[in-house]
Protein backbone atom coordinates (compact mmCIF):
# COMPACT_ATOMS: atom_id res chain seq x y z
CA UNK A 1 0.00 0.00 0.00
CA UNK A 2 1.26 3.50 -0.83
CA UNK A 3 2.60 5.52 2.06
CA UNK A 4 0.36 8.49 1.23
CA UNK A 5 -2.80 7.20 -0.55
CA UNK A 6 -4.68 10.49 -0.03
CA UNK A 7 -1.95 12.75 -1.43
CA UNK A 8 -4.05 14.05 -4.33
CA UNK A 9 -6.93 14.89 -1.98
CA UNK A 10 -4.54 16.91 0.17
CA UNK A 11 -2.92 18.63 -2.81
CA UNK A 12 -5.81 19.67 -5.04
CA UNK A 13 -8.12 22.66 -4.83
CA UNK A 14 -11.93 22.50 -4.61
CA UNK A 15 -12.24 23.12 -8.34
CA UNK A 16 -9.81 20.31 -9.12
CA UNK A 17 -11.77 17.96 -6.86
CA UNK A 18 -14.94 18.73 -8.82
CA UNK A 19 -13.07 18.10 -12.06
CA UNK A 20 -11.75 14.80 -10.69
CA UNK A 21 -15.28 13.76 -9.77
CA UNK A 22 -16.51 14.65 -13.26
CA UNK A 23 -13.72 12.54 -14.78
CA UNK A 24 -14.72 9.59 -12.59
CA UNK A 25 -18.29 9.79 -13.87
CA UNK A 26 -17.51 10.70 -17.48
CA UNK A 27 -14.15 9.01 -18.03
CA UNK A 28 -10.84 10.76 -18.69
CA UNK A 29 -11.06 12.61 -22.03
CA UNK A 30 -13.10 9.68 -23.38
CA UNK A 31 -10.00 7.47 -23.15
CA UNK A 32 -11.00 5.50 -20.08
CA UNK A 33 -14.37 4.26 -18.92
CA UNK A 34 -16.36 6.29 -16.43
CA UNK A 35 -19.25 5.42 -14.11
CA UNK A 36 -21.71 6.59 -16.78
CA UNK A 37 -20.31 3.97 -19.17
CA UNK A 38 -21.18 1.20 -16.74
CA UNK A 39 -24.66 2.65 -16.30
CA UNK A 40 -25.20 2.66 -20.09
CA UNK A 41 -23.68 -0.80 -20.68
CA UNK A 42 -20.73 0.79 -22.54
CA UNK A 43 -22.87 1.55 -25.61
CA UNK A 44 -21.76 5.26 -25.86
CA UNK A 45 -18.17 4.23 -25.13
CA UNK A 46 -18.21 1.75 -28.03
CA UNK A 47 -19.73 4.32 -30.42
CA UNK A 48 -17.03 6.83 -29.44
CA UNK A 49 -14.25 4.32 -30.10
CA UNK A 50 -15.89 3.27 -33.38
CA UNK A 51 -16.10 6.91 -34.53
CA UNK A 52 -12.39 7.44 -33.82
CA UNK A 53 -11.50 4.17 -35.55
CA UNK A 54 -13.47 5.04 -38.69
CA UNK A 55 -11.95 8.53 -38.81
CA UNK A 56 -8.45 7.07 -38.49
CA UNK A 57 -9.11 4.56 -41.31
CA UNK A 58 -10.44 7.28 -43.63
CA UNK A 59 -7.39 9.47 -42.98
CA UNK A 60 -4.53 6.98 -42.80
CA UNK A 61 -5.51 3.61 -44.25
CA UNK A 62 -3.61 2.60 -47.40
CA UNK A 63 -6.25 0.01 -48.22
CA UNK A 64 -8.82 1.56 -50.63
CA UNK A 65 -11.44 -1.05 -49.76
CA UNK A 66 -11.31 -0.16 -46.06
CA UNK A 67 -11.64 3.54 -46.93
CA UNK A 68 -14.65 2.91 -49.11
CA UNK A 69 -16.35 0.96 -46.32
CA UNK A 70 -15.42 3.49 -43.61
CA UNK A 71 -16.62 6.63 -45.43
CA UNK A 72 -20.38 5.90 -45.61
CA UNK A 73 -20.36 4.57 -42.04
CA UNK A 74 -18.52 7.50 -40.50
CA UNK A 75 -21.17 10.26 -40.60
CA UNK A 76 -24.15 8.33 -39.19
CA UNK A 77 -21.95 6.78 -36.49
CA UNK A 78 -20.44 10.21 -35.69
CA UNK A 79 -23.92 11.80 -35.35
CA UNK A 80 -25.07 9.07 -32.97
CA UNK A 81 -21.79 9.42 -31.08
CA UNK A 82 -22.31 13.19 -30.63
CA UNK A 83 -25.75 12.60 -29.19
CA UNK A 84 -24.38 9.96 -26.83
CA UNK A 85 -21.53 12.28 -25.76
CA UNK A 86 -24.01 15.05 -24.97
CA UNK A 87 -26.19 12.68 -22.94
CA UNK A 88 -23.15 11.20 -21.22
CA UNK A 89 -21.81 14.62 -20.23
CA UNK A 90 -25.25 15.69 -18.98
CA UNK A 91 -25.52 12.60 -16.78
CA UNK A 92 -21.95 13.06 -15.52
CA UNK A 93 -22.58 16.71 -14.59
CA UNK A 94 -25.77 15.71 -12.78
CA UNK A 95 -23.94 12.98 -10.84
CA UNK A 96 -21.16 15.43 -9.97
CA UNK A 97 -23.75 17.89 -8.69
CA UNK A 98 -25.27 15.17 -6.51
CA UNK A 99 -21.82 14.39 -5.12
CA UNK A 100 -21.00 18.07 -4.49
CA UNK A 101 -21.84 18.04 -0.74
CA UNK A 102 -19.35 15.23 -0.17
CA UNK A 103 -16.72 16.97 -2.31
CA UNK A 104 -17.09 20.20 -0.32
CA UNK A 105 -16.97 18.31 2.98
CA UNK A 106 -13.72 16.60 1.94
CA UNK A 107 -12.22 19.97 0.94
CA UNK A 108 -13.32 21.47 4.24
CA UNK A 109 -11.69 18.64 6.20
CA UNK A 110 -8.47 19.10 4.21
CA UNK A 111 -8.40 22.87 4.79
CA UNK A 112 -9.14 22.60 8.51
CA UNK A 113 -6.91 19.67 9.32
CA UNK A 114 -3.99 19.57 6.89
CA UNK A 115 -3.64 22.95 5.17
CA UNK A 116 -0.36 23.51 7.03
CA UNK A 117 1.11 20.50 5.23
CA UNK A 118 0.43 21.99 1.80
CA UNK A 119 1.90 25.30 2.94
CA UNK A 120 5.03 23.46 4.07
CA UNK A 121 5.35 21.70 0.71
CA UNK A 122 5.01 24.96 -1.21
CA UNK A 123 7.63 26.56 1.07
CA UNK A 124 10.34 24.05 0.08
CA UNK A 125 13.34 25.88 -1.39
CA UNK A 126 14.99 24.45 -4.49
CA UNK A 127 17.35 25.37 -7.27
CA UNK A 128 16.00 26.76 -10.52
CA UNK A 129 18.83 27.28 -12.99
CA UNK A 130 21.32 29.56 -11.25
CA UNK A 131 18.89 30.84 -8.62
CA UNK A 132 16.91 29.52 -5.67
CA UNK A 133 13.19 29.88 -5.10
CA UNK A 134 10.29 28.24 -3.29
CA UNK A 135 8.10 25.60 -4.87
CA UNK A 136 5.20 28.08 -4.70
CA UNK A 137 7.15 30.58 -6.82
CA UNK A 138 8.26 27.83 -9.21
CA UNK A 139 4.64 26.78 -9.75
CA UNK A 140 3.57 30.33 -10.60
CA UNK A 141 1.73 30.03 -13.96
CA UNK A 142 2.36 26.25 -13.97
CA UNK A 143 -0.16 23.46 -13.41
CA UNK A 144 0.94 21.43 -10.32
CA UNK A 145 -0.84 18.40 -11.78
CA UNK A 146 1.40 18.46 -14.85
CA UNK A 147 4.66 18.07 -12.96
CA UNK A 148 6.95 15.10 -13.48
CA UNK A 149 9.60 14.00 -11.00
CA UNK A 150 12.90 12.15 -11.00
CA UNK A 151 15.03 11.08 -8.05
CA UNK A 152 18.77 10.53 -8.38
CA UNK A 153 20.52 8.43 -5.72
CA UNK A 154 24.19 9.09 -5.03
CA UNK A 155 26.55 7.44 -2.57
CA UNK A 156 29.70 9.25 -1.46
CA UNK A 157 32.69 7.31 -0.14
CA UNK A 158 30.46 4.19 -0.09
CA UNK A 159 28.87 5.38 3.14
CA UNK A 160 26.70 8.49 2.90
CA UNK A 161 23.69 8.54 0.61
CA UNK A 162 22.22 11.66 -0.93
CA UNK A 163 19.23 12.19 -3.17
CA UNK A 164 18.53 14.83 -5.80
CA UNK A 165 14.80 15.38 -6.37
CA UNK A 166 13.93 17.14 -9.63
CA UNK A 167 10.47 18.46 -10.45
CA UNK A 168 9.75 19.60 -13.96
CA UNK A 169 6.75 20.83 -15.89
CA UNK A 170 5.86 18.52 -18.78
CA UNK A 171 5.96 21.58 -21.05
CA UNK A 172 9.50 22.59 -20.00
CA UNK A 173 11.43 19.33 -20.42
CA UNK A 174 14.12 20.88 -22.62
CA UNK A 175 14.71 23.91 -20.43
CA UNK A 176 17.05 23.90 -17.43
CA UNK A 177 15.13 26.85 -16.01
CA UNK A 178 12.05 24.64 -16.01
CA UNK A 179 13.58 22.43 -13.33
CA UNK A 180 13.10 22.65 -9.57
CA UNK A 181 15.80 20.67 -7.76
CA UNK A 182 15.95 19.78 -4.07
CA UNK A 183 19.10 18.19 -2.65
CA UNK A 184 18.67 15.83 0.32
CA UNK A 185 22.01 15.09 1.95
CA UNK A 186 21.33 14.08 5.54
CA UNK A 187 18.81 11.26 5.88
CA UNK A 188 19.10 11.27 9.66
CA UNK A 189 17.38 14.66 9.85
CA UNK A 190 15.01 14.49 6.87
CA UNK A 191 12.22 13.03 9.00
CA UNK A 192 12.33 16.14 11.19
CA UNK A 193 11.99 18.55 8.25
CA UNK A 194 8.26 19.24 7.77
CA UNK A 195 8.80 20.91 4.39
CA UNK A 196 10.63 17.95 2.83
CA UNK A 197 8.16 15.51 4.38
CA UNK A 198 5.22 17.52 2.99
CA UNK A 199 6.77 17.53 -0.49
CA UNK A 200 6.63 13.71 -0.49
CA UNK A 201 3.36 13.29 1.40
CA UNK A 202 1.57 15.58 -1.08
CA UNK A 203 3.20 13.64 -3.93
CA UNK A 204 4.11 16.60 -6.12
CA UNK A 205 5.19 15.25 -9.48
CA UNK A 206 4.76 11.71 -8.14
CA UNK A 207 7.75 11.84 -5.74
CA UNK A 208 5.77 10.11 -2.99
CA UNK A 209 4.98 7.25 -5.34
CA UNK A 210 8.55 6.99 -6.65
CA UNK A 211 10.06 6.17 -3.25
CA UNK A 212 8.11 2.89 -3.30
CA UNK A 213 10.79 1.63 -5.72
CA UNK A 214 13.48 -0.60 -4.24
CA UNK A 215 16.38 1.73 -5.18
CA UNK A 216 14.86 4.46 -3.01
CA UNK A 217 14.16 2.25 0.01
CA UNK A 218 16.72 4.11 2.12
CA UNK A 219 14.93 7.41 1.51
CA UNK A 220 11.53 5.85 2.18
CA UNK A 221 12.76 4.34 5.45
CA UNK A 222 13.97 7.78 6.50
CA UNK A 223 10.53 9.31 5.85
CA UNK A 224 8.16 6.52 6.95
CA UNK A 225 8.83 6.95 10.73
CA UNK A 226 7.29 10.40 10.35
CA UNK A 227 4.20 8.78 8.87
CA UNK A 228 3.83 6.16 11.55
CA UNK A 229 4.46 8.60 14.38
CA UNK A 230 1.41 10.62 13.29
CA UNK A 231 -0.98 7.71 13.87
Amino acid sequence: MAAWPHARTLRTSLGEKFLDALKVFDGIENKTAGVSDYLTLFIPFVFNKLTLWLFDKIKSSTNPTIKEVAKPLFYPVAIVNKLFLLARMTVSIALTALASPFIMISQGVVRLGTSKGKEDALAVTGRNGQSYLTLKDFLDKKDPEKLTATIEHKTEHNTQSSFLVTLQSKNDKKQTTGMFQVQINDLTTVRYCPKIYALFSHNYGGVGTMIEKEQFKELKDALIPTVTSKH
